[in-house]
């Protein structure tokens, strides 16, 4: 009896709701990060046009959090995502788009020319914790992928373990936790829009079985 961990077949664009936390990497971009958190989300959308690319990256990354399938607040975000001159706030607005489109509303001009194309995709580890109990399945992963091809941020939506017992849940943690892991360290071919190589915001089944 073997563990296997899988890496995905494709990957496609990704509609979740999935929880934010935003970084800051220095503290230029912390301040940015906490007076963006204040505001309401009509003066976060204005903050869109800050002179500031911190400014304007905080307050995408802060929309994130909010209510899905606003079509205004779409629209904006997905003007800044494909012409700001600043990278960090495409990326920002890029994950603002994934996270808050819906089937009915989505960020004008969505799709890709070319989806990103798997460069490096190290299997995942089968945790011990998991394969003891038997617990084998798929983990659906959300990667924000840069322009760069780097994965900048991978999360997982919460899903409901009220039925199951503390080994089953501490099973099920591991498996996405190992997932987690695992796709932090892929590489890709950019997603290109328009010719142009472009962040995106997509998802992958990482599976895990016993043979």
């Amino acid at each position: 009896m073997t563990r296997v961990g899988q890496m995905p077949g494709m990957l496609a664009p990704a509609l979740a709701a999935v929880a934010l936390a935003a970084g800051s990497s220095d503290q230029a971009s912390a301040q940015a990060v906490t007076a963006a958190s204040s505001s309401g989300s009509s003066e976060l959308v204005a903050a869109l046009d800050s002179a500031d690319a911190l400014a304007r990256a905080a307050a995408a990354w802060r929309l994130a959090e909010g209510t899905p399938g606003i079509r205004g607040q779409l629209d904006r975000l997905g003007r800044v995502r494909d012409s700001d001159p600043d990278e960090g706030a495409r990326l920002a607005a890029t994950y603002a788009c994934g996270r808050l489109a819906t089937k009915e509303v989505t960020c004008p001009g969505s799709e890709y020319d070319q989806p990103p194309k798997p460069k490096k995709l190290g299997r995942p580890k089968y945790p011990d914790a998991a394969f003891r109990r038997r617990v084998q399945g798929s983990v659906n992963v959300f990667l924000l992928i840069s322009e760069r091809g780097s994965v900048v941020r991978a999360e997982i939506p919460r899903a409901s373990t009220a039925a199951l017992d503390a080994g089953a849940i501490n099973a099920v943690k591991a498996l996405d936790t190992a997932a987690l892991d695992a796709v932090k360290k892929w590489t890709f071919e950019p997603a290109r829009r328009r010719g142009m190589a472009v962040a995106c915001w997509a998802t992958a089944p990482v599976a895990f079985r016993i043979e």
